[in-house]
């Protein structure tokens, strides 16, 4: 598909399994990752990236196309606010197959696990 959504089923299992029996006890211990609709005249769709202890929106994009492409652009902007890049980070989204694209799970590769 365009964007980069080839989707993988092995690829989505990984991906899209919430963080069972996960205790958060630091800031860059889990990120969440989800699209939001909203309507205002047209439909606008905010993708957050947000620190689960923290709450903190760490990477964003707004648009009107849920491609990876479109998803990818929040998760680049939120790598660089890592402050402790050599401890674990895990990262959980929904089952959208923006999230479980080879373009997505490529950039989280070496940088974050998928929640499990």
């Amino acid at each position: 598909m365009a964007g980069g959504d080839d989707h993988e089923p092995s690829r989505a299992a990984a991906v899209a399994q919430p963080a069972k029996g996960l205790v958060v006890a630091r800031a860059g211990q889990l990120w969440v990752s989800d699209i939001t609709y909203i309507r205002v005249g047209e439909l606008l769709l905010p993708d957050t990236t947000t620190d689960a202890y923290s709450h903190q929106v760490v990477g964003h994009n707004f648009g009107a196309c849920m491609d990876a492409a479109f998803c990818l652009v929040a998760l680049q902007m939120a790598l660089p606010s890592r402050c402790r890049p050599e401890l674990e980070l895990v990262h959980h989204s929904d089952r959208g197959l923006q999230y479980c694209s080879k373009l997505y799970t490529d950039l989280l590769k070496g940088n974050a696990s998928p929640s499990a």
